[in-house]
């Protein structure tokens, strides 16, 4: 069976970046989205034009607005030659988004609350938002697509031109509730809990039940802090593969990291819902408010965030971890590809300019045109940088022989206290002159498995004045994060084998080695042949 390592090599060697630049994206079919096809509603969220939604309320409604946004008003909406009557609405938006009913409110319309049978485009509920904090009107739209090819539930999202009693809106982001009918589409049956959130607060904090029939006092959240609790790493993970769907989890992760989503709930505890799946008896994460992403496309595609704490265990948890880099690096090269992402904007940002124009809104316009290539320039970016990320992990995992050694990458030099550093050739060595203090170091980086290890090789120095440090003292190698090293060599004196010996917890850790002279004077030499890691048995 291939390791994960060559699997990884595999998939890195099998990268492909678009080339050109970002207006307009090369021409190429769009990956179908199974999810915005044959669907109920799927007219507003595909290609279809984009709709002119009027919404009336009486005097008193708005008045009630005013005094309590959150509060269900009865409206009347217009769409298409088509009448509702006594549709349910209240505002929405957090703290980043919410505007009142004076300014360009978010609402949310339920079409089937008061009349069982109504629906809008097959939908009984939907999301208006006003994406203040997105003024390119994409975001939302281009990443919710990113999860649902992943595997990971999101609504659906469209737009639509709003005008309120008289009052033109403008442009917002019609999106899908997660509703009835949204669970109906991802999970059989869809009976279970759904969980809304508070923000900043996660799963072993207070969330709001929305609805379901699932397991009575949170029991099935429960289940999952008390296996993000456990303290044995094995047992954790048995525990977490019962309480929780672990694989749309990492693929969650992945796709907040790739997108850089600060405000998600790995880096953030925000914008998510959790759906207790009855039939399998395992939570289910999912995405919300998608809507400031890209903002950092050089941001580590392994680097989702621990704030949130599942989040934390499942990179604190062996297998867990490995499930999570591999399916970062499947998503960055097989899921998230430039050609077809930049013509689902460059549609999508047409669509929304034809409709601007046939209302006169050229303020809009303008920051529309200027968002879509800098989206654009970010995801051209971010699918290099992602390519680069891949590469680097790959070329980063540590191989072992069959004696246990594994060869060193290349050693970067980390100048400190205007120390002199170089690699000298003959004999081939790291060499180390000591400035004014510090710890001036040669350093390389690798992914070790879960495992104990001994860095050695030969060292020799010439009149070395050692400073002491909790770390060591003189010449000497040693591992970032692991415990201080014991030995050093400080004075004159001829070669010298020199070992370090350190414990690697969470399988492939990042572990950085250090040859350094932590000295006020004097000169070291690293032997570069003899350098070598060995796995212990």
């Amino acid at each position: 069976m291939p390791t994960f390592s060559s699997r990884l090599r595999a998939l890195a060697g099998c990268l492909v970046m678009a080339a050109g630049g970002f207006l307009p994206a090369a021409p190429a079919p769009l990956v179908l989205d199974p999810d915005e096809l044959s669907r109920p509603g799927a007219d507003l969220f595909t290609n279809g034009p984009i709709p002119f939604i009027q919404i009336e309320v009486s005097r008193e409604a708005y008045e009630s607005l005013r005094r309590n946004p959150r509060q269900n008003v009865t409206a009347t909406v217009r769409e298409g030659g088509k009448t509702y009557v006594n549709v349910a609405l209240h505002l929405k938006g957090a703290a980043g988004s919410f505007r009142p009913v004076d300014n360009k409110p978010g609402m949310m319309l339920h079409f089937g609350r008061h009349t069982p049978d109504q629906r809008f485009h097959g939908l009984r509920k939907i999301m208006l938002n006003n994406s203040v904090q997105d003024p390119s009107y994409l975001n939302e739209k281009i990443c919710g697509y990113l999860f649902r090819l992943a595997g990971v539930p999101s609504p659906r999202t469209g737009h639509a031109v709003v005008e309120l009693n008289g009052r033109r809106l403008g442009l917002y982001v019609l999106k899908e509730d997660f509703h009835e009918d949204f669970l109906k589409r991802h999970f059989r049956p869809a009976t279970g809990n759904l969980y809304d959130i508070k923000p900043g607060r996660d799963i072993n904090e207070e969330l709001t039940l929305d609805f379901g029939e699932g397991l009575p006092d949170r029991a099935d959240l429960k289940a999952a802090v008390a296996a993000c609790q456990e303290r044995n790493p094995e047992l954790r993970w048995q525990k977490l593969q019962a309480a929780l769907d672990v694989e749309r989890f990492v693929s969650m992760m992945a796709i907040e990291a790739l997108a850089s989503h600060w405000d998600g709930y790995s880096r953030n505890r925000n914008n998510f819902r959790i759906y207790a799946a009855p039939d399998t008896g395992r939570l289910v994460f999912m995405p919300n408010d998608l809507d400031q992403l890209f903002r950092d496309p050089g941001h580590s595609i392994f680097d989702p965030g621990e704030n949130g704490l599942v989040t934390k265990t499942i990179l604190q948890t062996p297998p867990a971890r490995q499930m999570f880099l591999r399916r970062s690096c499947f998503i960055a090269t097989n899921i998230f590809n430039y050609t077809d992402l930049s013509n689902r904007v460059n549609q999508t940002a047409f669509r929304l300019k034809e409709a601007l124009k046939s209302i006169n809104d050229t303020s809009t316009l303008r920051d529309v045109e200027n968002r879509q290539r800098e989206l654009l320039r970010a995801l051209a970016v971010r699918a290099e940088t992602a390519r680069k990320q891949t590469l680097e992990l790959a070329q980063r995992l540590a191989r072992f022989d069959q004696d246990g050694a594994c060869p060193l990458p290349q050693w970067m030099p980390i100048y400190e206290g205007g120390a002199d550093l170089k690699i000298q050739r003959q004999p081939h060595a790291l060499y180390i002159r000591a400035g004014h203090g510090g710890a001036p170091s040669f350093r390389a980086r690798l992914m070790l498995p879960v495992g104990r290890y001994r860095f050695e090789g030969r060292v020799r120095t010439a009149a070395v004045q050692a400073l002491k440090s909790p770390l060591g003292a003189g010449a000497g190698l040693w591992a970032v994060g692991k415990p201080a090293r014991d030995q050093g060599m400080d004075g004159t004196a001829d070669w010298q084998v020199l070992a370090y010996n350190f414990e690697v917890t969470l399988d492939w850790e990042e572990v950085e080695l250090v040859c350094e002279l932590r000295a006020k004077g004097g000169e070291a030499w690293f032997d570069v042949p003899s350098l070598r890691l060995l796995r212990k048995k």
